[in-house]
C-alpha cells in the first residue's frame, strides 16, 4: 500500500472517531489510530480491507452506542457511586485471587511472617517501654530514687522512705518491694509473684478497688494483721472471679493471710508487663523471713521502690530541690551512709521500667524493631518481584482494558486492589501468628514466678500499628507493579497478541 492510500485511509478513520464524544477521543484517539495502522498494514488487497473496514464500521456503531450512554471509563456500579466500583474492584481481585491459589497462598505466608514479627516485636515493645502507666491523673505520680554506690539512680532504704513520706510535697508516698512466696493450694505449694505494699499504696496510683478495699494504717506495720489483695488479673484467672474471695483466708509460706480484697482492674504491679499475683501489707513482711523484717529498719539495704503523688500546686522541680535537701540533710546524720548520696525525682510517666535500665531497652528494642522491619521489607521484595511476574502473564487483558477506555488509574486500582487484599489477608494470619507467638511467653524458662505472670496486652497503639502495617505493606509491594501493569504499550500489546492468536 502505497503511503496516499494509507494517509487517505488514516484520514477516513480519524473522521470516523469524531463520533465519539471529545472526552473518549482526548483520551483514547492515539492508541485506537496506532491499532488502526498495525491492522491495516496486514491486510493485502482490496477485499481484505473491504472486510476491515466493514468490522470497524459493525463496532464502531456498537461502542458509540455505548460509550454514549455509559462512558466506558465510569465504572458500572448500579448507581451506586464510588463504592460500587470498590465493591467491584475487590470482588474482581478477590476472584484472581482464587484462580491461583498456590501464589495467593504463598503470598499470604510470606506477608504472615513479615507482618507477625512486627506486630509481635511491637506489642512487647509497647508493654515494656511505650505503654503509659494507667495511674489516675499519671502526671502527678512521680518516682524516686536514692542513688547506688555507683551515683545510678537505684532503689530505698525503708527508713528512707519514711523520711520522703514526712515531706509536704507529696500529698501520699508509698513504698514496694517484690518476692516470691508459695500459696498453698491442693495441687501443693506453688510460687506466687508478690509485693509487701505500704498503705498509701493506692492513694498514690488514685484508682479504685474492684472489691473490698485496701490495707489499713494498721496492716502497715510488722505485728498487725496479716492481709492480701489480689490483682484482678489473678483473681479472675486463678480463683475465677469468685465473687466471695473477700474474707477467704490464704496461705503463704504456710501461714495464713486473710484476703481483703481485689486490686484495680488495670493495674497489673510495680514492673509491667509482669503481673503482681498478690499485693501483702508490710504487717506481712515476716512471711519472707526475720530479714525481712530487719530489713525495715537498715539504713544500708536499698531493697524498695517509691512512688509519690505530687501536693496540689508542687511541680517535679519543686519536689527534686525538696529530694536535694532532704538528701544533703540524710548525708549529714547518716555521713558512713548517705553521705554524696542524691536523691532523685522522675514523672512516672518517663520512667517505664527503670532509669538504669530504659536506655538500654530502648536500644535494644529499636535493633530487634530494625531486624523484623528488613523481614518484612525483604518479604515485600520478592513479593513484588512476584506480582511483576504475574503482571507481565496479564498484559492481554490489562491492553484490553486501556483499549476499551480504561484509565491508566483505573487499571492501576485493580492491581492495587489485589495488593492491599494481599495484605489484609497477610495480616489477619499474621495476627494470629503474633499472638501465638505471644501466648509462648509464659512457657518459655524464665524465673519462677516470672514465667507465668507476664500479661501483654493490645491497646490502641498496637490497633494502629497494625492497620497502618498492613496497608503500608499493601502500597509498597502494589504500587510499582500496578503502575508497571497499567502503563503499557496498548498497540503493541493487541499486535502481539493478534500475531499470536493468528499464528
Amino acid at each position: 500500500m502505497t503511503e496516499r492510500a494509507q494517509s487517505v485511509h488514516e484520514r477516513a478513520f480519524r473522521m470516523l472517531l469524531l463520533l465519539y464524544p471529545r472526552r473518549f477521543r482526548d483520551a483514547h484517539e492515539v492508541e485506537m489510530v496506532d491499532l488502526f495502522r498495525a491492522r491495516l498494514a496486514r491486510t493485502g488487497g482490496a477485499g481484505p480491507r473491504l472486510r476491515l473496514w466493514w468490522r470497524i464500521l459493525a463496532d464502531t456503531v456498537v461502542n458509540v452506542v455505548a460509550v454514549r450512554r455509559r462512558p466506558p471509563w465510569e465504572s458500572r456500579n448500579d448507581g451506586r457511586g464510588e463504592m460500587g466500583t470498590i465493591f467491584h474492584d475487590v470482588r474482581y481481585a478477590a476472584r484472581h485471587l482464587v484462580r491461583s491459589p498456590l501464589f495467593s497462598i504463598s503470598a499470604v505466608a510470606l506477608l504472615a511472617i513479615g507482618i507477625g514479627a512486627n506486630i509481635a516485636v511491637f506489642t512487647l515493645v509497647d508493654a515494656l517501654l511505650l505503654r503509659p502507666p494507667p495511674y489516675g491523673a499519671p502526671d502527678r505520680v512521680v518516682a524516686v530514687y536514692q542513688d547506688s554506690d555507683d551515683g545510678e539512680p537505684s532503689s530505698n532504704a525503708f527508713p528512707a522512705y519514711r523520711d520522703m513520706a514526712a515531706s509536704d510535697v507529696f500529698s501520699s508516698v508509698a513504698a514496694t518491694t517484690s518476692a516470691t512466696v508459695s500459696l498453698g493450694s491442693d495441687d501443693g505449694p506453688t510460687p506466687v509473684s508478690i509485693e509487701f505494699t505500704t498503705a498509701s499504696y493506692l492513694a498514690v496510683v488514685g484508682m479504685p478497688m474492684t472489691r473490698g478495699r485496701w490495707f489499713s494504717a494498721q496492716e502497715g506495720a510488722v505485728g498487725g494483721p496479716m492481709t492480701t489483695v489480689i490483682s484482678h488479673a489473678t483473681w479472675r484467672d486463678r480463683f475465677g472471679a469468685d465473687p466471695s474471695i473477700v474474707g477467704r483466708t490464704l496461705h503463704f509460706n504456710g501461714q495464713p493471710v486473710s484476703v481483703v480484697g481485689v486490686g484495680p482492674e488495670k493495674l497489673p504491679g510495680s514492673w509491667a508487663p509482669t503481673v503482681t499475683d498478690f499485693w501483702l501489707s508490710i504487717s506481712s513482711v515476716a512471711l519472707g523471713g526475720s530479714y525481712r523484717v530487719e530489713n525495715l529498719e537498715l539504713r544500708e539495704d536499698h531493697w524498695y521502690q517509691v512512688k509519690a503523688r505530687l501536693a496540689p500546686g508542687v511541680t517535679v522541680a519543686h519536689a527534686q530541690e525538696a529530694m536535694g535537701a532532704l538528701a544533703a540533710r540524710m548525708g549529714e546524720l547518716y555521713p558512713e551512709l548517705d553521705r554524696g548520696r542524691r536523691i532523685s525525682v522522675f514523672r512516672a510517666t518517663d520512667v517505664h521500667q527503670h532509669p538504669s535500665a530504659d536506655g538500654n531497652l530502648e536500644k535494644a528494642a529499636a535493633l530487634v524493631m530494625a531486624i523484623v522491619g528488613l523481614v518484612l521489607v525483604l518479604a515485600c521484595a520478592n513479593l513484588a518481584n512476584l506480582l511483576l511476574v504475574r503482571g507481565m502473564a496479564r498484559t492481554g487483558e490489562v491492553a484490553v482494558r486501556r483499549a476499551l477506555g480504561a484509565s491508566v488509574g483505573r487499571v492501576a486500582r485493580l492491581f492495587l486492589t489485589e495488593s492491599l487484599m494481599l495484605s489484609a489477608l497477610g495480616g489477619l494470619v499474621g495476627i494470629a501468628l503474633a499472638g501465638w507467638a505471644l501466648g509462648l511467653l509464659p512457657h518459655l524458662p524464665l524465673p519462677d514466678p516470672l514465667s507465668s505472670t507476664l500479661e501483654v496486652g493490645v491497646d490502641v497503639r498496637v490497633v494502629f500499628f497494625t492497620a497502618g502495617l498492613m496497608v503500608s505493606t499493601g502500597l509498597f509491594f502494589g504500587l510499582i507493579p500496578a503502575l508497571r501493569s497499567s502503563r503499557m504499550d496498548v498497540a503493541g500489546t493487541l499486535r502481539d497478541d493478534a500475531r499470536t492468536t493468528s499464528g
